[in-house]
C-alpha cells in the first residue's frame, strides 16, 4: 500500500511538470521580441489557468486538505508576482485571486471525482 501511494504522488508531479512545460511551449512556441506582450497576455489568460486547474486537481486527488491546496497556489502566484521579471505591479495581485479561485474550483472537481469513484466501488 506504501508503494502505491509513492507511486501515485510521483506520477502526480511528474503530470504537474509535464503540463507546465506544455503550456510554455505552447505559449512561448513562436514568441519573439515583437509580440512579447501578446504572448505573455497569453500566458495569462490561457496558460496559468489551465496549470492551476490541472495542479490544484492532482493535489487535491494527492493530498486532499482544501487551505492547504489554495495555500500552495496563492504563494506561488505572489512568489511569480513578486519576482517576475524583478518587479512589482500590483494589478497582478488581482491574477493571484483569480488564479486561486480557479484552484478552488479544481479541489472541488476532484472532490466529485473522488465522490463518483467511492460510489462506485462500494
Amino acid at each position: 500500500m506504501k508503494n502505491k501511494k509513492i507511486i501515485n504522488i510521483i506520477s502526480g508531479l511528474f503530470i504537474i511538470l509535464l503540463s507546465g512545460l506544455f503550456i510554455a511551449f505552447i505559449t512561448f512556441r513562436g514568441s519573439n521580441d515583437s509580440n512579447f506582450e501578446s504572448t505573455l497576455l497569453t500566458l495569462f489568460i490561457i496558460g496559468y489557468p489551465v496549470f492551476t486547474l490541472i495542479t490544484s486537481i492532482i493535489l487535491q486527488l494527492l493530498i486532499k486538505k482544501k487551505v492547504i491546496i489554495l495555500s500552495i497556489i496563492l504563494l506561488a502566484y505572489l512568489i511569480l508576482n513578486f519576482s517576475y521579471l524583478g518587479y512589482f505591479r500590483p494589478s497582478y495581485l488581482i491574477f493571484c485571486v483569480i488564479y486561486t479561485s480557479i484552484g478552488l474550483v479544481g479541489t472541488f472537481v476532484a472532490d466529485l471525482i473522488l465522490r463518483c469513484r467511492k460510489n462506485t466501488i462500494s
